[in-house]
């Protein structure tokens, strides 16, 4: 057989994408484009797209058996900030810090931990090379989400593993937090 010829098979979708991050997240559960990390639509939410009306077991079974891939609304929405690496350097830098064992899991190209957190000013608060805070207006891509090229994203440390901590205060800027922030239910609280 000619390797040029060779298609590898198309990835298999886990199962049960969206059953877990729907019992702890609710409406803060998205579908992303299939195989990426991009955003389906601004305006979109999950718990739409039946008549607006809430989400049943065959609609979730639905979207697990779909190519869609799964995300999350950071912020004030789902009540965590997921704090994102991209780098080696800045995850040795982190390695060296004092950080709590919260759930973590990676993408293509990142580490992610996930905090309950403030509310932030920006979507994206750059900490330092390569590392940075997603708050309300960003997403993140969840695990269970896999790429075109087959790979998964997928647990290091679930929240089976741990509790959701509070973002650490040393992590926070103080010009990243909002002067009035808004009362949300923390995903931490509804978990608990």
């Amino acid at each position: 057989m000619n390797l040029d010829d060779y298609l590898p098979p198309a990835p298999r979708q886990p199962q049960n994408r969206f059953w877990w991050p729907m019992q702890i997240f609710d409406d803060s559960v998205i579908p992303l484009v299939p195989y990426s990390d991009e955003r389906l639509d601004t305006d979109f939410e999950l718990h739409c797209l039946y008549d607006c009306g809430a989400i049943k077991d065959a609609d979730v079974e639905h979207w697990d058996r779909s190519d869609f891939n799964v995300g999350l609304l950071c912020g004030s929405v789902s009540g965590v900030t997921v704090l994102e690496v991209t780098s080696r350097s800045a995850q040795h830098w982190l390695d060296e810090q004092d950080l709590p064992c919260t759930p973590q899991w990676l993408c293509r190209r990142s580490r992610c931990y996930l905090f309950c957190g403030p509310e932030l000013a920006q979507p994206i608060t750059e900490l330092r090379r390569g590392v940075r805070l997603l708050s309300t207006g960003a997403h993140v891509t969840l695990p269970g989400s896999i790429y075109d090229d087959g790979r998964l994203v997928y647990w290091e440390a679930s929240p089976d593993d741990f509790e959701i901590q509070d973002l650490p205060s040393w992590l926070i800027p103080p010009e990243a937090l909002l002067a009035n922030p808004p009362t949300v239910v923390a995903a931490c609280d509804r978990a608990n």
